[in-house]
């Protein structure tokens, strides 16, 4: 908004959000679609500790061996 010298309430601010959030939505369902029909594949790792991201690739780092097993496609 800064760099555009637009504000908040301004209607390319609120375009541009809009267009974001509808593109983001659509890419989730696009994954959530590949993942149910087992085409899923990851993009590389997150690393999820430096982040605090509890959820990625470091399961052992809280839970040792003993690893919940994640949800699967119906």
């Amino acid at each position: 908004m800064k760099a555009a010298n637009k504000s908040l309430g301004s209607p390319e601010r609120m375009d541009r959000c809009a267009r974001l959030t509808a593109s983001m939505a659509y890419q989730l369902v696009t994954l959530l679609n590949d993942w149910k029909d087992g085409k899923y594949t990851t993009k590389g790792v997150v690393p999820a500790k430096q982040y605090g991201i509890q959820s990625q690739h470091n399961c052992n780092d809280c839970h040792g061996s003993d690893v919940p097993s994640p949800p699967t496609a119906i």
